[in-house]
């Protein structure tokens, strides 16, 4: 999974993020994913990510797991 996040930082960068954007949008993905809840993030780093983050919607964030070769984020339920 760090892999994940070292490619998804990479490609921020080379699209011209700075790396302040590029934390907060690492940050925020490993939230969205529930990698890491918001509780377990420093609480100055959690209200600095609230104040400051751009506020990803499903669409892009889905864009931006396709762009990276994720087919699939959620479990299917097998039927037996």
């Amino acid at each position: 999974m760090a892999e994940f996040f070292l490619i998804y930082e990479k490609k921020l960068t080379k699209n011209g993020y700075s790396s302040t954007e590029v934390m907060y949008g690492v940050i925020n993905m490993q939230v969205e994913l529930g990698v890491v809840s918001i509780e377990q993030l420093d609480k100055a780093v959690a209200e600095t990510r609230q104040k400051y983050t751009y506020v990803w919607t499903r669409m892009e964030i889905r864009s931006i797991l396709k762009s990276l070769g994720v087919t699939c984020t959620t479990v299917k339920l097998q039927t037996t």
